[in-house]
């Protein structure tokens, strides 16, 4: 737990460093990971911790981009995970993740954010990612199907429309 009078100068400048573009050690991640005051409910302290989770997780997304860009992949996947943590809805926060996963390589990892987040935002909100973020899964899905001799198998297209809110239609299976 941070402390408000002692902590959250470092953090703020910590927060800072990572908005102008500056990488973060795992240490200043960690920092940026926690919240402020948790487990305060008076008005004054809800407006603090509010300001403060947004700054942390602009600067963690900030810190994922800029890491990932320069080929830091572990550390720019830290700093995904945990502005993801910090605001599981948020899909500038997924979408650098899965963009840190994706320059690292690692399509897997990069197909299992999206699936989760997808799954997240149709169970919490109802509503499908954003198109743009839609569209780098369906690349993804597409290089796969490739490696399948140009199919993907019908489970995966299943979890694919599934996922996009869209009826399967199979001509293998009987009445479709």
């Amino acid at each position: 737990m941070l402390q408000a009078e002692v902590d959250l100068p470092g953090v703020r400048l910590t927060a800072a460093k990572s908005l102008e573009g500056h990488e973060l050690t795992l240490e200043e991640i960690g920092t940026l990971s926690e919240d402020v005051l948790p487990g305060w409910h008076e008005e004054w302290a809800t407006r603090a911790q509010d300001a403060f989770r947004l700054l942390r997780v602009q600067a963690l997304e900030a810190a994922c981009r800029s890491m990932a860009a320069a080929g830091h992949h572990d550390l720019a996947a830290q700093a995904g995970l945990a502005a993801l943590a910090a605001e599981p809805l948020r899909e500038s926060a997924a979408d650098a993740l899965i963009c840190a996963h994706l320059l690292q390589g690692n399509r897997y990892e990069a197909l299992r954010c999206y699936q989760e987040f997808a799954r997240h935002l149709k169970d919490e909100l109802g509503v499908r990612p954003d198109p743009a973020l839609s569209e780098r899964f369906d690349a993804i899905a597409s290089s796969k199907a490739e490696q399948n001799g140009g199919e993907i198998p019908m489970s995966q297209t299943a979890e694919i429309e599934h996922l996009r809110g869209e009826t399967v239609r199979d001509s293998r299976l009987p009445g479709r």
